[in-house]
């Protein structure tokens, strides 16, 4: 029997630093919103598991993959497998584009486990596992749009909004760790993200990444400053690569897309989704 996982992506649609932690990480406040671009999962009942990213075996060089540390993980807390699998990964969401990717991908396999499972994991056992595979797990298991705090492991829903996107991919990642060392220690306060949600659209939204995020990639900083020549309301998610318009309606989204157009001269991709909303 062959099972199928669709795996979402996010935007960071506004992000404010409030401080660093005592544990090195920096505290912050970011609104999440679950996004239609996807990955897709197969899993297919095997004698041992291994998995292949777009038809090809998983190269154990690269390190851990958060598909198999979420089973690894499940495994680990019920004191067996869960299962073994063939896991095949149909990868659209690009690698380093801080869309959350291999989060989202982490918390499908999760997710299944635990449907398995549903006795034996409550839901803080689900929160906790899903907090050790990385900043942005805790999002995608509800997904929708949520108010992010702490590491992003904090998570308070908000009401459903359709949202239309322009999603603009340069061709290289930024690697988060480098985007935070260049941050500087003047942090302010943080924001009603509540009644930003609300009339989200009238302005580019605060994002405390950019700045760094373009001293670490002078390339960004390019890319940005062409786009916004284009459609001023151009933002960054997150700690980037991914660049966004964002539009309430489909024909506006539709226009924008086409006076992108110029931006493969950048090297860059530009890519349609919309807001994603879970059955």
């Amino acid at each position: 029997m062959q099972v199928l996982l669709t795996s979402c992506s996010k935007i960071n649609l506004g992000l404010c630093l409030l401080g660093k932690r005592e544990d090195g990480f920096h505290e912050l406040e970011t609104l999440m919103h679950e996004v239609s671009l996807s990955d897709g999962l197969s899993l297919e009942v095997a004698d041992k598991t291994d998995l292949a990213v777009d038809g090809k075996a998983w190269d154990k060089g690269l390190g851990a993959n958060s598909i198999l540390e979420a089973k690894r993980l499940c495994d680990e807390f019920l004191g067996h497998s869960s299962g073994e699998w063939r896991i095949e990964l149909m990868k659209h969401i690009p690698f380093g584009s801080g869309m959350g990717g291999g989060s989202s991908n982490a918390v499908a396999m999760l997710n299944y486990i635990v449907s398995l499972w549903p006795k034996r994991f409550s839901v803080k056992d689900v929160d906790q596992i899903a907090a050790k595979l990385g900043s942005d797990t805790n999002f995608f298991i509800k997904g929708g749009t949520s108010i992010c705090r702490g590491r992003g492991e904090q998570i308070e829903p908000l009401p459903h909004r359709l949202f239309y996107f322009n999603l603009i991919f340069p061709r290289f990642s930024c690697a988060t760790p480098k985007v935070f060392s260049k941050v500087t220690p003047d942090f302010g306060d943080g924001l009603d993200w509540s009644e930003l949600f609300s009339s989200i659209l009238k302005d580019r939204t605060r994002n405390d990444l950019e700045e760094s995020c373009c001293l670490a990639y002078p390339e960004i900083l390019r890319v940005l400053t062409r786009a916004r020549s284009i459609w001023a309301q151009v933002s960054l998610s997150g700690s980037g690569s991914t660049l966004f318009s964002i539009h309430e309606d489909k024909q506006a989204a539709d226009m924008v897309f086409k006076k992108l157009n110029p931006l493969k001269e950048l090297d860059c991709r530009v890519v349609q989704a919309q807001s994603f909303f879970r059955a």
